[in-house]
């Protein structure tokens, strides 16, 4: 019965494998065309990205009823 389990493992494991092999061979047929990066309108985008601002932290277990939190977690010094 062991070996059977190893056999059947054994084949998932090599259909696996093949399956990938497959999935691995079809997008190393595709061929992207980098000429977009040329474009006008691509070099035109303008990045609007905003840096993220670091904000204080809550309770160590925001699900604590406050009657049991510590008082230096209720004021949100979260030293850990």
């Amino acid at each position: 019965m062991v070996s059977s389990q190893k056999s059947i493992a054994s084949s998932e494991a090599t259909l696996e494998a093949q399956n990938f092999l497959a999935k691995l061979r079809r997008l190393q047929e595709i061929d992207l065309d980098d000429g977009l990066f040329n474009d006008s309108s691509f070099a035109s985008l303008v990045n609007f990205r905003q840096d993220l601002v670091e904000e204080p932290t809550g309770r160590k277990n925001p699900f604590t009823p406050v009657s049991q939190v510590a008082p230096d977690e209720v004021s949100g010094d979260t030293d850990e």
